[in-house]
């Protein structure tokens, strides 16, 4: 009978039915090589399918040692070949139904097997393809294994090394009956593809027909090595914005954004050393997209990415498309991936254009494509192995970067935000909406691979964790169920309950370093953003090895109550007395001298430490004898090892384990300042078996209570998210023996008073030691001491016999300018440092956003830090200008406090601080370690020149900078015209207008900073306004934006000729 047609994308062939039989030792990419197969042949609409012999012998045996395949282990070769019969029998049953191309995916290592397989297929009627991958490169091999022990079935939930050796092992047995496709010349009458060290060389033999050309064609020009493949949008279009297709239009200015932040994105993808070759379209969105990547990186644009052709509808919106042409918008919804534009494409059309694209993509190694949204979702659906028909509905944001990994069991997906506003321009059938949201089925899917830390985030700092992971036990010595949470973490009646728990909106620890306006609070996450974030925030915790050996003295409770505990008993845990500490004497200058066990001195060498600084020397002895200590030191004076070594000794001298829970707290103000004390206890523990981690809000809560229930020995948290653990979740903190407390008068400053005297109360007091740090003694600070350290504690103040409040190798100086100057000097001075490490402080979080968002656009890169920013956007901008040699960060007082910078050149403060105190902060950032240098620069105006006065009354010494005027950019002009033209930066700046003036309105020393002295005319130039906007400000009688007692003053109309501004009241 005439054989019929199958039809493929492109292709038409005639119905014949292929077995591909993969041959090949473990670890030689075959598991790759046929899903990638699979993937590409389903991608063309020809049915394929991979029977994984492996998979049909899990099915007995999930987790077999590597003597199950020793070819002497009768039971386990009847259990194979059992497994093999099961495969070729559903093969073929497959086949029967209209299959196409089945691939057999094993090792099919011995003569005789691909002999059985070659039979079975040949009385079937079907063709057989045998293809090897033969591999003697060792390292590829080592990085196969290691993909393997990560993603096979086999080895989840093993220890990492064990796998490995097993997996070796595994390797040896079939090493020992192997025969290669030909070896001895008997089997030259096969069909056969033979792909020698991924790709050197290629041996093909006697293919027969069209079909089998298009499989080897496409398998000769795939490699095995490890690589990714970066996709991304270009940035949002002004066609994007009016709701419309097609077109070659340019970047909207959020579009602009997004292609100067698209670097940094990649480098905290790929890395710096790692080059891209970067694929764009012909069009112009595409290529302005990349303008800004490194220019080591090769660009190449390719026609064949360019956007689908939407023929006579392109430049319309979705209704005028329903208006002029509506059968043809019934018949889009209808068979979106069929439907062709009139003279234009159908999403099969663009396949079919992309198929070389394909190809370059598989013999190729690391590749960005940045491109359009059609083009991207047939990308996608490729790499993801999704139906091709489904791919018109997915949904490809603008502003992200998706990293695609391929791996031998899937493709590992990872998606970068550049949290950068855009439209969304997905559309639901049926839909003229010009913006609308994907529902739930079109949102990216959920991981099927551990989701990596990102870049530069508390995850990545504690990358040293032990590999060998804790199995807790109960009371009773029996090991708990492992019900895991959709997290992956192992579940728990608390973390259960935990679920159920509303979040409660404690107050950031940051939020009163910005505007003292509800709008200006930080935003805080939802319950699904937190529960996107579980693996990276559940990377936070180092755990330790289990240790059920003789000799311990602390108790195994795991259970103790949210509340206070009841006063553990005496054989629970030995007091202070008890202690063998390191005795000292009081001269010591060296951390030698201090008798420190051989662990933490080994970390202190590693760190790059040898001599004390004063805090060190007269806090450390103290502090390893016991006693309380209240201190005061300058920023940088290296307090954070001051008060870390000693906790880590005695936790180390105690022998804590997960089990004895937490025994050491350290309770930090802002999170950014806990990510960094954490990061110096990570480098001091690494050679502890102690556990540490971190809790802060922002980060995922029910992440944090299942590390907290499996024991954290020494715990960083800010306040309140410390206070919600103590009060919701049972974590043993029975056994505390240190309290820190860092940064007392900063804690107390933004609004922690309740939430530290409840920590206080809630904790044990007995056998306790408390450290409390704080550069001011304030009232408030003498009541937190009074109530949390014990009588008669040593007061260590290295501060008060210092001439200066400020370090001596620091420049300090000041400039008097007018308010219409202060962004043009902010302007040039940036301009001329381009190459400085620069810190501004503006005084709200609305500032910050407004000029960050201004100076990026008209391209003098910088990075912003602010508290109504995510924490997750928060943590990774502080690390990446930590890391960087050089840029500018523009930041509220949220980076003010405690922060260690390297080397900053340069402390710009367009706004002054509220008091000479946060002065001091916001210049310690600078000139930080003994032998560095650093320049600070205030911004006055005429009217706030008394100010200085209170800088001298603190002991800070400044000197009057001059800036001469020929060297200011006059872009005054420029600037009024972009904020006029431009809508996202006109609302920007207003907002940035409206917090300047709300907190000039709040500021404390309101003699100096008088809000009725600002010439608002002046003031509204520098956010780029030629006549004020009109804004209005609540201002309740503290000053503050209190509602009980507000008044609403308006700002903005036009002061009068010759006055120095005025406010109306309404």
């Amino acid at each position: 009978m005439p054989s019929a047609k199958t039809n493929g994308i492109g292709i038409q062939v005639e119905d014949l039915k292929i077995c591909v039989v993969m041959v090949g030792l473990p670890a030689r990419g075959k598991s790759f090589i046929a899903q990638k197969a699979q993937r590409y042949l389903g991608w063309l609409s020809i049915k394929a399918k991979t029977f994984n012999v492996g998979s049909y012998r899990r099915k007995e045996d999930a987790h077999p040692s590597a003597d199950f395949f020793d070819f002497h282990n009768a039971e386990g070769e009847r259990r194979r070949r059992a497994a093999a019969e099961k495969a070729i029998e559903d093969m073929l049953a497959w086949f029967r139904q209209g299959g196409v191309i089945g691939i057999l995916d094993a090792t099919n290592s011995t003569k005789e097997r691909r002999k059985w397989v070659l039979d079975i297929c040949t009385k079937e009627g079907i063709e057989v393809l045998f293809v090897e991958s033969k591999c003697d490169d060792e390292n590829l091999i080592m990085a196969n294994i290691r993909d393997v022990k990560l993603t096979s079935p086999d080895y989840q939930g093993q220890d990492p090394e064990e796998a490995a050796l097993d997996f070796r092992n595994r390797i040896r047995n079939y090493e020992k009956v192997y025969k290669s496709l030909d070896e001895d010349g008997d089997e030259d009458e096969y069909t056969y593809l033979k792909i020698m060290d991924v790709g050197k060389q290629v041996i093909i033999n006697r293919i027969q027909d069209y079909l089998q050309s298009r499989v080897v064609y496409y398998l000769m020009n795939l490699h095995i090595r490890p690589r990714s493949i970066w996709l991304s949008r270009h940035g949002e279009s002004m066609y994007n914005l009016d709701g419309r297709i097609g077109g070659d239009t340019m970047l909207s200015p959020r579009g602009e954004q997004y292609a100067r932040k698209l670097p940094e994105l990649v480098r905290k993808s790929v890395g710096d050393d790692r080059p891209l070759t970067v694929w764009t379209s012909t069009l112009k969105r595409t290529i302005a997209t990349s303008r800004f990547l490194p220019s080591d990186y090769n660009q190449l644009q390719w026609k064949a990415l360019d956007e689908l052709d939407s023929g006579v509808c392109d430049g319309l919106t979705y209704q005028e498309i329903k208006d002029r042409f509506p059968e043809d918008f019934a018949a889009r919804d209808e068979d979106k991936y069929n439907y062709r534009y009139r003279g234009g494409e159908s999403y099969r059309d663009v396949v079919i254009r992309l198929e070389p694209i394909i190809m370059e993509l598989e013999r190729s190694e690391d590749i960005l494509i940045v491109t359009h949204q059609a083009v991207l979702r047939c990308i996608y659906a490729y790499f993801m192995n999704k139906s091709q028909v489904d791919s018109p509905w997915m949904n490809v944001p603008l502003h992200t970067l998706i990293k695609l990994t391929p791996r031998a069991y899937g493709t590992e997906e990872v998606r970068y935000e550049a949290n950068i506003p855009a439209v969304s321009t997905w559309r639901g059938k049926g839909s003229t909406a010009k913006h609308e949201n994907p529902t739930a089925e079109f949102l990216p899917p959920k991981r099927s691979f551990p989701k990596p830390p990102p870049p530069h985030t508390a995850a990545t700092m504690d990358a040293a964790a032990s590999s060998k992971k804790r199995k807790l036990r109960d009371p009773n010595g029996s090991k708990p169920s492992k019900k895991r949470s959709s997290s992956g973490a192992e579940a728990s009646p608390a973390a259960a309950k935990s679920k159920k728990l509303k979040r409660t909106a404690l107050a950031p620890a940051p939020a009163s370093d910005d505007d003292s306006e509800n709008e200006d609070a930080e935003e805080v996450e939802s319950e699904e953003e937190e529960e996107e974030d579980a693996a990276e925030t559940a990377e936070n915790f180092k755990d330790a090895e289990d240790d059920d050996g003789a000799g311990s003295d602390l108790d195994d409770d795991v259970k103790a109550p949210a509340a206070a505990p009841k006063s553990t008993s005496a054989s629970d845990i030995p007091n202070a007395d008890a202690l063998s500490l390191p005795q000292v004497g009081a001269e010591a200058h060296d951390f030698a001298e201090l008798n420190l066990s051989d662990k933490t001195m080994k970390a202190i060498g590693e760190m790059g430490f040898t001599k004390m600084t004063e805090i060190q020397r007269r806090g450390i002895p103290p502090l390893l004898s016991g006693k309380d200590v209240l201190g005061a030191a300058k920023t940088g004076s290296g307090k954070t090892l001051a008060f870390l070594i000693p906790a880590v000794e005695m936790l180390s001298a105690l022998r804590f384990k997960p089990r004895n829970g937490t025994g050491v707290i350290v309770v930090s103000p802002t999170r950014e300042l806990a990510l960094q004390i954490f990061g110096v206890a990570r480098e001091l523990m690494a050679h502890h078996s102690q556990t540490y981690g971190i809790v802060i809000g922002g980060a995922n809560r029910r992440a944090e209570a299942d590390k907290l229930q499996k024991g954290v020995n020494l715990l960083i948290a800010t306040p309140g998210r410390l206070l919600d653990h103590l009060q919701n979740t049972p974590f043993v903190f029975k056994n505390l023996k240190s309290l820190i407390i860092d940064e007392a008068d900063r804690i107390l400053e933004i609004g922690f008073e309740d939430e530290m005297r409840q920590i206080v109360k809630i904790l044990p007091k007995d056998d306790r030691q408390t450290m409390l740090f704080s550069a001011t003694q304030t009232t408030k600070v003498e009541d937190l001491a009074r109530i949390s350290l014990r009588p008669g504690p040593l007061y260590v103040n290295v501060d008060e016999k210092q001439e200066h409040s400020t370090v001596a190798n620091l420049e300090q100086g000041y400039v008097i300018c007018d308010a219409d100057k202060r962004f043009l000097l902010l302007f040039s001075f940036l301009k001329r440092n381009l190459k400085k490490k620069v810190i501004v402080f503006f005084s709200s979080c609305n500032s910050v956003k407004y000029h960050a968002e201004l100076l990026n656009y008209i391209d003098l890169p910088v990075l912003d830090l602010h508290g109504k920013q995510k924490q997750q956007k928060r943590t990774n901008t502080f690390f990446e200008f930590c890391n960087a040699k050089q840029g500018t960060l523009i930041c509220t007082d949220v980076a003010a406090r405690g922060l260690d910078i390297p080397a900053v050149d340069w402390i710009v403060q367009v706004d002054p601080p509220d008091d000479p105190r946060d002065y001091i902060h916001r210049v310690g950032r600078t000139a930080r370690g003994a032998n560095s240098k650093g320049r600070s620069l205030m911004f006055l105006q005429p009217s706030e020149v008394g100010f200085l006065t209170h800088l001298k009354e603190a002991r800070v010494p400044v000197v009057e900078f001059d800036f001469p005027a020929n060297k200011i950019a006059n872009i005054q002009s420029l600037l009024e015209k972009l904020i006029t033209q431009n809508y996202y930066l006109n609302k920007s700046a207003k907002d940035g207008y409206r917090s300047y003036l709300h907190a000039y309105a709040s500021h404390s020393l309101r003699t100096v900073f008088d809000v009725n002295k600002l010439d608002l005319a002046k003031v509204a130039k520098s956010f780029g306004f030629a006549v004020p906007p009109r804004v209005d400000v609540t201002v309740g009688a503290s000053g503050r934006g209190e509602k009980k007692v507000q008044g609403r003053r308006a700002y903005g109309s036009q002061p009068k000729q010759g006055s120095g501004g005025y406010y109306k009241k309404r």
